[in-house]
């Protein structure tokens, strides 16, 4: 399970235990059968309200994140060139970077073009090497985004400058 699982399950142990503690079921055999239906659908709605809250204050941190890949370009390839030869990164695993910040040199042919991230994020994982040939539309890193920010992967996105 996902640690947001583990946290919303927690929470909502929390919640209904609290509940249990300041309201706790009445016996009355009476009382229980005409009130007790409508305060345990309140402690339900209470709850999950609780839960969706508490859930989305803790995810706008590390819970509401996702990847998205970063493709080497193929606009940057002329119709005769095929491959293109890794030569520098600028970024390591781990890394944070901006939008249009340079990423990895990469030789195509005669020239050499530097790449740079589409969106701001933390490069999750390289899939390519120093000295690696790298193909038109391979990938190049995993970028972890926020999801609010998560736009959809387009080839001109991709900066390329050199």
């Amino acid at each position: 399970m996902s640690k947001r699982t583990y946290t919303i399950t927690l929470v909502a142990i929390g919640i209904f235990c609290v509940l249990d503690l300041f309201f706790p079921p009445k016996h009355h055999a009476e009382y229980f059968w005409h009130v007790m239906p409508a305060f345990e659908a309140f402690y339900g709605f209470l709850g999950c309200t609780l839960i969706v809250v508490v859930s989305k204050a803790i995810g706008k941190h590390w819970l509401w994140q996702e990847a998205t890949t970063v493709p080497l370009p193929k606009r940057a390839f002329a119709q005769d060139q095929d491959q293109g030869t890794i030569r520098r990164w600028f970024v390591s695993e781990g890394d944070q970077v901006d939008a249009g910040q340079d990423m990895v040199e990469v030789e195509i042919g005669d020239a050499r073009l530097i790449i740079g991230s589409p969106q701001a994020g933390t490069i999750m994982r390289r899939f390519v090497d120093r000295n690696d040939f790298i193909h038109p539309g391979e990938t190049l890193v995993d970028l972890k985004v926020s999801k609010y920010d998560v736009q959809e992967q387009v080839d001109d996105k991709v900066i390329i400058h050199g």
